[in-house]
């Protein structure tokens, strides 16, 4: 079920216009060697059964995909929608 469920989110992800025009402004991919970091992190934290070591790097994670996103975003542009980043960030206990 999990496996299937992984499967949609990426599906829906790349049918995303939304997703596909952002990234046809990204050129540097530098940014994904963090997100593996991070992706390892929340990984370490399962396989460990640290549930808040867990949330806490998913939530790391999801700001830094927001701050790269918004950094490689043409936020300047009139044009820019801020929805996604108009959340307020989230609070990390460590």
């Amino acid at each position: 079920m999990l496996v299937d469920l992984v499967e949609s989110l990426w599906e829906r992800r790349e049918k995303s216009p939304m997703w596909k025009q952002l990234h046809r402004h990204i050129i540097d991919q530098t940014y994904r060697k963090q997100w593996l970091v991070d992706h390892e992190d929340i990984l370490l934290a399962i396989q460990q059964k640290k549930p808040d070591a867990a949330r806490n790097a998913m939530w790391r994670h999801l700001e830094n995909v927001k701050d790269t996103l918004l950094l490689l975003s043409e936020h300047q542009s009139p044009n820019f929608d801020g929805y996604l980043f108009s959340s307020n960030p989230v609070q990390i206990k460590i």
